[in-house]
Order: C-alpha cells, then sequence, then structure tokens
C-alpha cells in the first residue's frame, strides 16, 4: 500500500473527527422515515448518504452531533414507529402526529423497551393520536394499559392507570382533548 493510502486508511480507522458519528443515528432515522408515509414531505432532507443528520430538517443535535429532538409535530404522518430509535442513544424528546393509525402499532414493545430501559421515565414522548377520533369502547384504554404492561415503571408513574376505568382520560400523566387521548 503506498502512503496515500496508508493514510486514508488511517484516517477511515482512528476518525478524528469526533463530530462524526458511525451511522447508526443515520440508519435509525432512515427506517423511521421508511415505516412512515409522509406526504407533504417533510421528511426529503433525511438523506441516509449523509453521515451527519443533524443537517436535517426536524431533528436537532447537542454539541456532539447526537440526535437529542425529533419534532416532526402536525406533519401529517401515518404509519409506525420503528424499535431502532432506541438507538438513538441521546435522544430526550420525540414529537410526532401520526394520523390514521392504531395506537398498538403506533408503539411496537421493541421500541418502548430500548428507550424506557435506556433512559426510564425521562424521555417525555408526546404522540397525538388521531385526535379527532373520540374514546369508542375502550380501545384507548386497553392500548395504554398494555404499554403500561410492557414497560418497567419503577417510580409509579403509571399506576393511575386502571383498565377498569372506562375513560383513560381520568389517568395520571394523560392528556385528552374533546374524550381522546392526544398526550402521554
Amino acid at each position: 500500500m503506498d502512503k496515500i493510502g496508508v493514510a486514508l486508511w488511517l484516517i477511515f480507522i482512528v476518525n478524528p473527527f469526533k463530530g462524526v458519528h458511525s451511522n447508526t443515528e443515520v440508519d435509525s432515522l432512515h427506517k423511521l422515515k421508511q415505516s412512515l408515509k409522509d406526504p407533504n414531505g417533510v421528511m426529503l432532507s433525511w438523506d441516509p448518504s449523509l453521515v451527519n443528520p443533524c443537517t436535517w430538517f426536524h431533528i436537532d443535535c447537542n454539541n456532539n452531533y447526537a440526535v437529542i429532538r425529533i419534532n416532526l409535530g402536525n406533519s401529517g404522518l401515518s404509519g409506525t414507529l420503528v424499535p431502532d430509535l432506541g438507538n438513538l442513544k441521546s435522544l430526550q424528546y420525540l414529537y410526532v402526529t401520526i394520523c390514521s393509525c392504531c395506537f398498538p402499532s403506533l408503539l411496537p414493545s421493541q421500541f418502548l423497551e430500548r428507550m424506557m430501559d435506556k433512559i426510564g421515565v425521562v424521555l417525555w414522548l408526546i404522540f397525538i393520536v388521531n385526535p379527532f377520533k373520540g374514546v369508542h369502547s375502550n380501545t384507548e384504554g386497553d392500548s395504554l394499559y398494555k404499554v403500561r404492561q410492557s414497560l418497567k415503571d419503577p417510580r409509579g408513574a403509571m399506576s393511575s392507570w386502571d383498565p377498569t376505568l372506562v375513560n383513560p382520560c381520568t389517568w395520571e400523566h394523560i392528556t385528552c382533548v374533546n374524550n381522546a387521548v392526544t398526550r402521554m
């Protein structure tokens, strides 16, 4: 190998660019993009060929160029969240509106387990689930209770989540609008 080849090889092995992470975050965000229908193109800047997702719209990073915030808000997205979001080790905030989606498939248990094992109840997950739909039977309550069962809750933050109560809007840490769960 010539000197230039060795020098390039060392650059890729040693990686003196601390701001450049492996592509784990890019891969995880790209999987999220693939799992969602994006009719308004809010994730068009999410280019998996870029090493650093900090330049993408709706992504905020810390000083170490690690993703700390995903804010897709009310973007008309539909689909499911992916467990790979658990690979975003510095993620502190996730806000996404998912329309036309049922709650159990929105929050795969693998996603919740990865997120909660990593950072406990410190992470605020805000999901708005079809706010135009009221509580019919106890579908939302049943779904939320399944979420509770799949999580570790050492501080008892979800202790009021009682499946025998028809309306989950009375539970702690649940926000409702027009009798429909909008935030947990």
